[in-house]
């Protein structure tokens, strides 16, 4: 009779890792890291970037790789997500330019990362300052602070903010406007990063 010892146990493969840098240090970061748990079948890691700029983040991300600190080898991701703020089309094109010839996927929020919050609740397709984005969000999240983890509070409401975000991106394409322009006001694509954590998932 083999013992316990002696039997072979299958080693579990290792998960891939999927980067995230972000520009933000609190609301971008506080809300990914709420995916680093068990239950993925993806590796977590946000980084925080002190570029405001898209080149500038995207050129982080790039020295990142370069320097051997993020690995794309296999099925590894490097995503950047940031706001369009005060980007001009200019730095858009040149960044997501970049980006493409690294293997590095981009994440725009335009104008801001709250609006992907605000997707949680309503649909909008108007365009934003951060005045008016902010006050609207107050209205179903009173005293709104950038501070906060919110992930708890917005987690039922997932597939609704993942409906909405699509539709705008719809709604752009139908205005022949680019996703990756300032003109894209209001758009996200942080449900595509949602959809590359379930892609992962998906593979267990």
């Amino acid at each position: 009779m083999s013992s316990f010892r002696s039997r072979k146990i299958r080693a579990r493969d290792p998960l891939n890792t999927l980067y995230i840098v972000c520009e933000g240090k609190k609301t971008e970061p506080l809300y990914f890291e709420n995916y680093r748990t068990r239950v993925n079948n993806v590796k977590i890691r946000t980084v925080t970037c002190s570029s405001k700029d898209a080149i500038g983040i995207v050129d982080f991300a790039i020295r990142k790789i370069e320097r051997g600190d993020f690995s794309i080898e296999g099925k590894d991701e490097v995503i950047c997500v940031f706001d369009c703020d005060e980007n001009e089309d200019v730095d858009l094109v040149k960044a997501f330019k970049n980006a493409r010839e690294n293997k590095i996927k981009m994440c725009l929020s335009n104008p801001f990362f709250e609006l992907w919050f605000l997707l949680h609740y309503e649909y909008a397709d108007q365009s934003f300052t951060k005045e008016k984005l902010e006050s609207r969000l107050e209205k179903h999240i009173p005293n709104y602070v950038k501070n906060k983890d919110y992930y708890g509070e917005l987690l039922p409401m997932m597939d609704n903010a993942i409906k909405n975000a699509g539709e705008l991106n719809e709604y752009h394409s139908s205005n022949s406007t680019s996703l990756e322009s300032v003109k894209s006001n209001p758009s996200t694509q942080v449900h595509d990063v949602i959809a590359l954590i379930r892609g992962f998932n998906s593979q267990k």
